[in-house]
């Protein structure tokens, strides 16, 4: 495949849109198969097509105070009037200009101690609820069945209702009441992991 790699070809930014690891697991964005709003997952890894989806990820925040729930792949969008919400990618969490699909962001390789890893951010348009989400995705060369996804809240979102944010210590502790000015912190923070049969 072509695209763009790390320095031992382990992660790549793919020229389609979806990324992660040339032989693991990769996180994509409409238009590829199925609906608008969701995060696909692939695993070419386990004999599948490059482009067969094996599972997705909606994004569902609920703002604080309310019961209502935001359904990123059923909410008609405001920025085409078609069914989901427009996700896309970016390699800097302050680029939120709306990207065409066609044009994925390459992401951020860079490294953590001696491992190679790829981060790209996907951002959201807003909810009706007026929440305002962004994704940072991390792939790393020392776990190529693992994506981290962490999600944050930019400037002028109402904060979510509860807000999971990672420690020095790696452990997750909840707080309520985060500041809803500028880059709240970690809202969550998920590994999917889909290793070998």
């Amino acid at each position: 495949m072509s695209g763009r790699c790390g320095r031992n070809h382990r992660i790549c930014a793919l020229p389609n849109p979806y990324g992660g690891h040339a032989e693991g697991l990769r996180v994509g964005l409409w238009p590829m198969t199925g609906p608008r709003g969701l995060l696909r997952i692939y695993a070419p890894y386990l004999g599948h097509a490059d482009d067969r989806m094996i599972n997705y990820i909606a994004i569902e925040p609920v703002i604080q105070g309310s019961m209502a729930r935001g359904f990123s792949e059923l909410e008609v969008s405001q920025l085409d009037e078609v069914d989901g919400l427009r996700f896309w990618s970016a390699n800097s969490p302050d680029d939120a200009i709306p990207r065409a699909p066609t044009d994925p962001a390459r992401g951020i390789i860079g490294y953590d101690g001696d491992v190679e890893t790829l981060t790209v951010y996907v951002f959201i348009e807003p909810y009706r609820s007026s929440a305002k989400v962004v994704l940072s995705l991390t792939f790393r060369a020392d776990r190529p069945y693992e994506v981290g996804i962490s999600t944050f809240t930019t400037e002028g979102s109402p904060p979510p209702d509860c807000l999971h944010r990672n420690r020095d210590d790696g452990e997750l502790r909840t707080f309520e009441n985060a500041s809803s000015s500028g880059w709240n912190t970690i809202c969550l923070r998920f590994l999917a992991d889909v290793r070998r049969p």
